[in-house]
């Protein structure tokens, strides 16, 4: 079996800079199936948060509340750079919207190396199906 090597991009906006404990343990769970988590935060943490999350992720980027998401992504992704971005066969972007694990990451991580696809999504939008 050929093994990737993968980095998450976890995107999290809290007005308080906490980082609540669901985070904390799905970043866990994530880490579990991924080489490196980069946690970019709209804003910044508190000490206490940054240390709490510091213990699970890789990196943590502190930016400004501009672009909501999709800007954290980009600026996440230049961050990283492009010689280190080419070290990963996939990346994986998520948010704090999401909760879970309801069943281990672990299937479908495995389900989707199974795919023949260049992009999947663990969610689906039934308006478009």
């Amino acid at each position: 079996m050929n093994i990737k090597t993968r980095a998450l991009i976890y995107f999290l906006f809290n007005a308080r800079g906490e980082v609540a404990d669901y985070i904390i343990y799905q970043l866990k769970e994530y880490k579990k199936n991924v080489d490196d988590i980069l946690l970019v935060v709209n804003g910044k943490l508190k000490d206490y948060d940054k240390s709490k999350a510091l213990k699970v992720v890789d990196h943590i980027l502190e930016r400004q509340n501009i672009g909501m998401d999709v800007g954290a992504y980009k600026d996440a992704i230049s961050h990283l750079g492009r010689e280190k971005i080419e070290l990963y066969d996939e990346i994986v972007l998520t948010n704090y919207t999401c909760f879970g694990p309801v069943f281990p990451f672990e299937e479908v991580f495995s389900w989707a190396e199974k795919q023949t696809v260049d992009f999947w999504a663990m969610t689906a939008d039934y308006k478009m199906q």
